[in-house]
């Protein structure tokens, strides 16, 4: 694998993983319920969401400047949970493996000063997206091994 940034490798590694996984998920795997009142594809596409806001807030910063973003991500989540629910399976799957693709080359392309500043200054957005998407993938699979 070609390093572009010390994110790079591992965003694509768990990138692929999601690819691989989603691939074999069922429409009957993607309406499983989950903790919380989550299903499976409404945490496909709280992945979506995360990574998408990731993708507004470096294109605002690259041409406003870094400023802060905070947000509740407990009441983000909640509040858009019945919008994630509400999204066709299969189009969630799909929106999820289209932004994770997106970021991570968006990632890939920035300047090291300009990681350097969000890792300093946008805390707000995680450039590691590997552990978020892993961190969901376990979540899903122990839901589906005990469906």
């Amino acid at each position: 694998m070609t390093n572009k940034n010390h994110y790079s490798d591992e965003n694509k590694l768990s990138r692929q993983e999601l690819v691989d996984f989603v691939a074999t998920l069922s429409e009957s795997d993607l309406k499983t319920h989950m903790p919380v009142d989550w299903t499976v594809s409404a945490v496909l596409a709280h992945l979506a969401f995360w990574d998408f806001r990731a993708i507004t807030l470096i294109k605002k910063w690259q041409a406003e400047g870094i400023n802060p973003s905070p947000n509740d991500v407990d009441v983000v989540n909640e509040s858009t949970r019945p919008f994630f629910i509400a999204i066709e399976p299969h189009r969630a799957a799909k929106i999820t493996l289209d932004y994770a693709l997106a970021l991570d080359d968006l990632i890939d392309s920035l300047d090291p000063a300009f990681i350097q500043a969000i890792e300093k200054n946008g805390k707000t957005v995680h450039l590691d997206r590997a552990s978020h998407r892993r961190m969901h993938i376990r979540e899903i699979k122990t839901s589906l091994s005990t469906k």
